[in-house]
Order: C-alpha cells, then structure tokens, then sequence
C-alpha cells in the first residue's frame, strides 16, 4: 500500500477542481530535493459489467446446458472454465507441482472486461448458446477510451 494520497479525477467538474486543489496542496508539501512519479491507473471494471456476466451471461450458459444438453452447471464453475479458455494466468511452484493461477475478473480493466465477455459470447454462440447484450448502449469499452 503506498503511503502517499491517491486522487480519482472525474468528468464532473466539481470534483475535478477540488481534487487538483487538493493534488496541489500535497504536491507542495513534498520535499524538494527528491524525484516523484505520477501514475494513470487503468480503472477496473464496473459493478454494472461484473452484474451482468453473474446475472446475464453465466445463466444463459448454465440454462442453455441444462435445457440442450442436461447438464447441470453452477455459475462458479462456467465462471471458472470459461476462466481457464479466455483469461491469461501465471504458473507458479507449490510443493513441487506447477500450479496455473487464472487472472482474476475482478482485476481486468472496463476494456479488458468487455473483451472477455465478447471472447464469451462469441464461443456460447458457436454452440447455439445466444447472449442477449446488455440494457446499457456503451457496454463496450473500446481501445480508445480506455488508453490515456
């Protein structure tokens, strides 16, 4: 955890000015004679997306299995098979066994979120397996719009 503040500027303009106020104070407060780094972090995905892959896009799934195919899946096992298809991991050593450890959702990015959800939708379909796209129109986050 760092020591120093982390500020989280918005489009609001209100905020904006109020966090670069306070931004400026603290940044006044640091010594001279020492070299600081300011970092853009990437923001992680929303709770609306995280919603609707655990209220939308799993229970297609596991209703599609159950109904097409008479299987009967929970949400955390698609969640965790459609893990180990489409996310990256890492392999580390436990005992001497390689242990695959899959990237979290929860740390994606709105970008990488999208991307993952659609790498789904795309792979359900070629089974017959339709996923209605979410209520909201801007639900994919675009290269663009999240590169800063």
């Amino acid at each position: 955890m760092s020591e120093h503040p982390q500020y989280q500027l918005t489009d609001d303009a209100v905020n904006r000015k109020s966090v670069i106020a306070a931004m400026n104070a603290y940044l006044g407060g640091l010594p001279k004679d020492k070299t600081f780094v300011l970092s853009v972090a990437s923001e992680t995905r929303s709770l609306k997306q995280n919603a609707y892959l655990w209220s939308g896009v799993y229970p297609a799934i596991v209703n599609f299995m159950r109904d097409h195919h008479g299987r009967d899946y929970s949400n955390d096992a698609i969640h965790e098979t459609l893990k180990e298809l489409f996310l990256p991991f890492k392999v580390e050593q436990m005992a001497k066994r390689e242990i695959k450890i899959y990237r979290s959702t929860k740390k994606l990015t709105k970008r990488e979120f999208s991307e993952y959800v659609e790498h789904i939708m795309r792979w359900a379909a070629e089974f017959g397996c339709v996923i209605g796209e979410p209520s909201w129109p801007d639900w994919k986050v675009k290269q663009a719009e999240s590169a800063v």
